[in-house]
């Protein structure tokens, strides 16, 4: 299978301050990638890089095989779409108009959305099964229905890679399991996700054994490290990531208390 996106020797980092070396991922299409660190170790950073929003300090992106410095921005928004966590608009727009604006690099500047934009926007809501709020103001929505909206506007977006950063964050119990829910039904649609997350059990859960987790902390000996569902989440990997004894995780989670179990 094929290579959708994937790093060589890549440093990153932000206003000259380098945070994590020697970053070699691959990501193949229709994998699910779940990204798991501590808060401050580099999982925002390395998202926005591989968004082209941060330039690497060295080392190469590639998406589809072509270096990512040589995709335009109009280019990359058709094919790469970020969801970011809910949040509140400064603007009065509606659901649809929000979802509308997943349809922006199909548009030239002048021109308003067409027919076809809308059906697609209201096909992404449908998808989510959230089309009765598209005549809602986007402000009044609770989180979990916000963060529905986010992931339909990625759905009309129309690209193959999907980059969701922490996308239950913030939201209660229930809406965290809707949102996952919406997520693990999304891979029919054969697209690719990264996805960042706090919580190694959504990590378990978005994943299978075809797919891949990524621990990033650039506190660790190893700040980088790319492997299976069965050989990442495991209790001597997440104590370092959280700093956290095994016994006091193998608590909370359940998990095994030897080395490359994953959860039961």
């Amino acid at each position: 299978m094929s290579i959708l996106i994937e790093t060589n020797d890549l440093t990153i980092g932000y206003q000259g301050k380098r945070l994590v070396s020697q970053i070699n991922f691959q990501l193949k299409p229709q994998q699910i990638c779940c990204l798991l660190g501590a808060n401050g170790a580099g999982k925002s950073t390395f998202l926005k890089t591989l968004l082209g929003l941060l330039p690497p300090h060295s080392g190469q992106i590639s998406f589809n095989q072509r270096p990512l410095n040589q995709w335009s921005q109009l280019e990359l928004a058709k094919q790469i779409a970020y969801v970011p966590q809910a949040h509140q608009s400064l603007f009065a727009f509606s659901v649809l108009d929000m979802v509308l604006m997943g349809r922006s690099a199909y548009l030239k500047w002048y021109q308003h959305p067409q027919p076809q934009d809308k059906q697609l926007a209201l096909a992404a809501l449908s998808q989510l099964e959230i089309e009765h709020l598209a005549h809602r103001d986007y402000a009044e929505l609770s989180g979990g229905e916000k963060q529905l909206v986010l992931i339909a506007r990625a759905i009309a977006q129309d690209a193959s890679l999907l980059i969701m950063d922490e996308p239950t964050s913030s939201l209660d119990f229930g809406n965290q399991i809707r949102i996952l829910e919406k997520i693990n039904a999304l891979r029919a649609s054969q697209r690719t996700f990264i996805i960042t997350t706090h919580a190694p059990q959504q990590a378990d859960y978005l994943t299978t054994s075809q797919d891949t987790i990524i621990i990033l902390d650039k506190n660790l000996p190893l700040a980088f490290e790319q492997g299976s569902k069965s050989t990442m989440l495991n209790l001597d990997k997440l104590a370092q990531i959280y700093h956290i004894a095994p016994n006091t995780l193998a608590a909370h989670l359940h998990l095994r208390e030897t080395k490359n179990e994953h959860f039961l």
